[in-house]
């Protein structure tokens, strides 16, 4: 995939869908990035702001990024994004788990 061009445009964002019953959920992103610098992170419910973000930086082999969510969970949707000013590639899916069990993984081109 490619960014959008512009430190901070948006490139996947995914409805985490969690609700106040989990405890010690993380959400797991594996991803390569090809060029650029990407952000990994978690908005809170009203997405005015991120809960935590994780910056990734290219690398020749794909990343496992893991987001440690608020206990109960009070997260808002999973968001890739540019944190650099030009276009970015990047290759990657995702996965969540409750104590390292995996939940959830989503099918290439699920962004």
């Amino acid at each position: 995939m490619t960014t959008g061009a512009g430190q901070g445009a948006y490139t996947g964002r995914i409805a985490l869908g969690l609700d106040a019953s989990g405890q010690g959920l993380k959400v797991k992103v594996s991803l390569r990035v090809l060029d650029g610098n990407l952000g990994v992170g978690i908005l809170t419910p009203d997405s005015k702001d991120f809960i935590l973000e994780r910056s990734v930086w290219p690398l020749p082999q794909m990343l496992e990024v893991a987001l440690p969510l608020p206990s109960p969970p009070i997260a808002g949707d999973l968001i890739i994004r540019n944190l650099g000013g030009r276009p970015h590639c990047f290759q990657g899916h995702r996965g969540k788990d409750r104590d390292s069990q995996d939940a959830v993984s989503a099918l290439p081109g699920a962004w």
